[in-house]
């Protein structure tokens, strides 16, 4: 009986040891759990913060008018999360690596700090001469002549530090020496030459500020905290493991074991359920705005009935990418969101917000009614059409367009219908049955047999339209236009034919014909000619292969060949452009970038593809007499062009006023109906 009860207590005891030991052992891993988890949330913040703080950093390079005040927040926050870490309890026992990264984190730190403080000071005092040098242009017409266009130019240059700050933009001596013969006539000429001294001796050290923080060894540092972490963390773990594994060995039978085991495999399959909900959670947003994405808009009509769908469309979005750049769009798309997901929502209970991506914003409406559906979007268009939209002291008018679809597939209807109210000039339209889909295919169809038996017939032919120097108001170049000759004579202009051969096997040969054709007419004028090219054409072996023979052919008349590369094609490699590129200049052609200005205007990329040509955008030049913000943005492009040894043509001219303005810009050419519409030039052979 003894022994039966020693026994009984033996087991007890173990049990109870066991349970001792299982408990401890699992507030020991939890609390180095809660610590990895704690200490690598802290290193996130500090890698966030410094990411933030290198952003507002380029931000303020970027946009001289930044406010400075809140530059120093991201380096108070990420020394807030530094000195969580250091407060670590035995921080620098169980995580000696970690530490000694700290403490280079602290010192690096310090710094970066005080280079920012001193980033800060020059920051201002640029930003405060720009201001004051830019606001002075208001005033131009009381400068002498020659001093006008120097201070224009040296505005300009400085301003050009907002697209191309890792070239060397400061002003030249000779420039600066000739503000300061100008300094003692007025006071002034006094007060623009000590702003545009500043600025001349500031921004060498301003951008070696901005490089020395850039570069600090902060990103490095971070990174090796991470994988220290991670290592140390888990010998920690491993070791509390081994020892737990050798004392339990002593106490425990078996299914206790096995019983421990099961209970952790449940908490962390726990854990990592909910890390798999967050993850999906986070998958379903858009990171731009914070709106739900596309892939949440499938998701959530998946199990809806009784629906219709509204999807919005940013008119003319591109055109206020290329006034703003991409950063003011970006700050565009936000504040559409933010009143999109704002308006309010008493009328429809059961409305979500979602971004399908670019400019297209949806909602989802628990009803079909036409004219309730009508009545809500025109009043959600109205209130955001009558808001102001303001970025960089510049007013923007933001128009919507809409389209309904209350059947599947639901966003491609609702596109479909937004294409129509593009036609009609008309705020909503609703999509309609598959008449439209038909009549739309049947169109499609024909069209593609009338350009299939112009291409048997020869009656896809080039019209050449002359390009005027508008110094001398000669003819000395003419680009090269596609059209399609009708069975009937009528000329057929690309609007109605082009974008439709794209998607058939057409479209080469008709590039091949505008190639050879366009070749056959400077041999017969002697002149030189431009030659549209499409991206699609680049991603193209077939006519990539063609281009290459045909040039090796031509050497003797290749420099006569100007290619047009279209800024508003969704270009998806830019290395494909860059061989492109290559290609024709090693042949001897001149490269032009077609209606700049009318896409994102990315700077870089056209720095990188060394245009010999911009050719300004239509829509830019046509009311440039009228409007002034297009006056503006001209201005400055052709002056971005003159500094890169660039030439500019001015397309869409078709009075003698905007051929006066543009000659007095100092555009170097022009084309459009007022010199000549296109013509078809090319001898019958």
């Amino acid at each position: 009986m003894k022994k039966f009860d020693m026994k009984l207590l033996g087991i007890i005891l173990s049990f109870l040891v066991v349970l001792y030991l299982a408990y401890d052992f699992k507030n020991r891993l939890d609390k180095l759990n809660n610590e990895y988890y704690e200490m690598t949330q802290h290193i996130n913040q500090i890698r966030y913060n410094w990411h933030n703080h290198k952003d507002i950093l380029e931000e303020s390079i970027i946009f001289l008018r930044y406010n400075n005040d809140n530059i120093m927040n991201h380096l108070k926050y990420a020394k807030d999360y530094i000195q969580e870490v250091n407060h670590k309890e035995n921080l620098k026992k169980n995580y000696p690596l970690v530490y000694k990264d700290l403490v280079n984190l602290m010192y690096e730190s310090n710094i970066v700090r005080a280079n920012t403080f001193k980033f800060i000071r020059a920051n201002a005092k640029i930003k405060n001469s720009l201001f004051i040098l830019e606001k002075h242009l208001n005033d131009i017409d009381n400068y002498e002549k020659v001093y006008s266009e120097k201070y224009i130019e040296a505005v300009t240059k400085f301003m050009s530090i907002k697209n191309n700050f890792d070239q060397d933009n400061n002003i030249d001596y000779e420039m600066y020496k000739f503000f300061e013969s100008y300094k003692d006539k007025n006071e002034q000429y006094n007060l623009n030459f000590i702003h545009i001294k500043l600025l001349y001796e500031e921004l060498t050290n301003f951008k070696k500020l901005f490089n020395d923080i850039n570069e600090s060894k902060i990103n490095n540092i971070i990174e090796n905290m991470y994988k220290n972490l991670d290592r140390e963390s888990s010998i920690l773990k491993e070791n509390m493991k081994n020892l737990f594994l050798v004392i339990l060995f002593a106490y425990v039978v078996f299914f206790f074991v096995i019983l421990y085991f099961n209970l952790k495999i449940k908490t962390d399959t726990l854990k990592i359920i909910e890390l798999e909900k967050q993850k999906n959670f986070d998958s379903r947003l858009d990171k731009l705005t914070g709106l739900l994405n596309r892939t949440a808009f499938v998701e959530d009509t998946k199990e809806l009935k009784n629906f219709s769908v509204v999807l919005f469309d940013i008119t003319d979005f591109s055109n206020i990418n290329s006034v703003v750049g991409y950063r003011g769009g970006d700050y565009i798309l936000k504040e559409v969101a933010y009143k999109l997901s704002n308006i309010d929502k008493s009328e429809v209970k059961s409305r979500y917000t979602y971004r399908i991506g670019g400019d297209h914003f949806a909602i989802i409406l628990k009803m079909e009614n036409e004219d309730l559906i009508k009545s809500l979007v025109l009043e959600i268009i109205d209130k955001i059409e009558e808001s102001i939209f303001e970025y960089e002291s510049l007013e923007l008018p933001v128009y919507l367009q809409a389209g309904v679809s209350n059947q599947a597939p639901y966003l491609r209807n609702a596109e479909m219908a937004i294409k129509k109210t593009k036609n009609s000039f008309e705020k909503i339209s609703f999509y309609t049955e598959e008449k439209d889909i038909k009549k739309n295919s049947i169109e499609n169809t024909n069209m593609l047999i009338k350009v299939k038996e112009a291409l048997k017939t020869n009656r896809i032919r080039p019209f050449f339209q002359p390009i005027v120097d508008l110094k001398t108001k000669k003819i000395v170049k003419c680009e090269s236009l596609v059209r399609l000759i009708n069975d009937d004579g009528k000329v057929i202009v690309p609007y109605f034919f082009l974008e439709l051969t794209k998607k058939s096997k057409l479209y080469p040969s008709i590039t091949k014909i505008v190639i050879d054709k366009s070749i056959e007419f400077i041999r017969q004028e002697n002149i030189e000619v431009s030659i549209n090219i499409s991206y699609q054409d680049i991603k193209d072996k077939t006519s990539m292969d063609y281009i290459s023979v045909v040039l090796k052919e031509n050497q003797d008349i290749a420099s006569y060949i100007t290619f047009e590369l279209l800024e508003s094609d969704e270009i998806e490699n830019y290395e494909e452009i860059m061989e492109f590129i290559k290609i024709i200049k090693s042949n001897g052609c001149k490269l032009a970038i077609d209606d700049f200005g009318s896409g994102y205007s990315n700077f870089n990329h056209l720095f990188n593809m060394k245009p010999d040509i911009l050719k300004l955008d239509g829509t830019l030049i046509k009311d440039i007499n009228t409007n002034k913000n297009s006056k503006n943005i001209v201005k400055a492009m052709v002056m971005l062009a003159k500094e890169s040894g660039i030439q500019t043509v001015a397309e869409f001219v078709d009075n003698q006023d905007v051929d006066e303005l543009i000659t007095n810009i100092g555009l170097d050419f022009g084309q459009g109906y007022y010199y000549s519409p296109p013509q078809d030039l090319l001898k019958k052979s």
